[in-house]
């Protein structure tokens, strides 16, 4: 079973409220994919989130109840 990621956690539990983790970062919708996707791929991040988008995740996760720390966003 895969493990979901903190930008796929985030997003899903904001989806379900008519939101979406693009908005909340006011990035492109695509942006946050771009974080998952593998760092050899167009476009690709490797799973690593700028830095400057941590506390906006951090603080929407804790609202949602999404569960993710500080250590889920950075790319051990």
């Amino acid at each position: 079973m895969d493990k979901k990621t903190a930008v796929d956690r985030v997003d899903a539990k904001l989806r379900k409220r008519g939101s979406c983790l693009a908005d909340v970062c006011k990035v492109d919708r695509t942006t946050p994919f771009h974080w998952n996707r593998p760092a050899n791929r167009k476009n690709g991040r490797g799973g690593s989130i700028p830095d400057k988008y941590h506390p906006t995740i951090l603080e929407t996760s804790r609202k949602i109840r999404a569960g993710v720390t500080p250590c889920d966003l950075i790319n051990a």
